[in-house]
């Protein structure tokens, strides 16, 4: 059986994994607070962009049209003169790609988090490398109906400079199915984070118990149950957020494509997640080992015992 000493380290593991899910849980709780350990978030910066892009394809059906027989009369500096023209054109569109969001009069991203979602704008803008986020908001709302983007947004553009409507972006109804996936695995996780939490808390406090109660087998036991269940509890929330996330910004991504709109994952909330199950998974292996080693010195003992008769 190991030293009463290496209490400490069951003790630090479910000390860490209790910190971190509780960082999970209260992940973007506040504005700017862990903003970048979202679930999942949704870019609008280029919605609307199949409205730009029609208009230019009409535009260039028209020049199309007119053509004729000039064409074999243009000449090369000609050519040259439109060629420029085109590219300044596709630099202004460009522009304005980058700035849909903000001429709409809606927020360019919004995030899920467990207890809340959150909006705002890139930083500088949403073309840049690595570009940071501005969060302008957060709100609360019960976890079956955390992320209605489709309100969000239909409420942002009726106060929007332009009298327009989802309806006229072309919006797909089937993207609101989408964000249910995610809406839908909210609550669970939020569960069994709470029990993820309060188990890890209570698996600390029963090791302090073992280091002054060292060597009693039902002590060792209610630490291994404690430990286990707290293990289980982050892994099961760990899982369902993964796949809630992956499926969701999977259905976004393929049904938003056309009107501009993408989604991803929050992979350092996934890595954060994980990482605190497999803290607890292993504490949880510690207290197994634990057992196992006085099981088999209670046996040694006994054939000890045994022998000497």
């Amino acid at each position: 059986m190991l030293s009463r000493f290496f209490v400490f380290f069951p003790l630090v593991l479910s000390l860490v994994a209790f910190i971190l899910t509780t960082l999970c849980l209260f992940a973007g709780k506040d504005e700017g607070f862990m903003e970048d350990y979202a679930i999942a978030r949704v870019n609008t910066s280029m919605l609307g962009h199949n409205i730009l892009d029609s208009s230019s394809s009409d535009s260039d059906s028209n020049d199309d049209d007119g053509d004729g027989g000039i064409l074999d009369t243009v000449t090369d500096a000609w050519d040259d003169i439109k060629d420029e023209i085109t590219d300044t054109i596709n630099d202004i569109a460009g522009e304005i790609a980058d700035q849909l969001a903000e001429t709409l009069g809606i927020h360019e991203w919004y995030s899920i988090h467990v207890m809340d979602a959150c909006e705002g704008y890139y930083k500088p803008n949403a073309t840049s490398p690595g570009a940071g986020l501005n969060v302008t908001g957060c709100t609360q709302s019960p976890p079956a109906k955390r992320f209605n983007l489709n309100k969000m947004i239909s409420k942002e553009l009726s106060v929007g400079p332009f009298d327009i409507t989802l309806a006229d972006l072309d919006w797909p109804d089937a993207i609101d199915d989408a964000i249910d996936t995610l809406n839908s695995a909210l609550l669970a996780i939020f569960i069994f984070y709470i029990l993820g939490t309060g188990f890890s808390g209570l698996a600390m406090l029963a090791c302090v118990v073992a280091f002054f109660l060292f060597g009693r087998r039902s002590i060792f036991l209610v630490n291994l149950i404690l430990a286990a269940l707290a293990a289980l509890s982050i892994t099961v929330g760990s899982v369902v957020g993964t796949v809630a996330a992956h499926k969701g910004v999977g259905k976004i991504n393929d049904l938003g494509d056309d009107v501009g709109l993408s989604a991803s994952i929050g992979s350092k909330f996934i890595a954060l997640t994980w990482v605190s199950s497999a803290f607890m998974i292993a504490a949880t292996m510690y207290w197994t080992a634990q057992l196992c080693l006085m099981r088999r010195e209670k046996k040694r003992e006994w054939k000890h015992r045994k022998g000497s008769y």
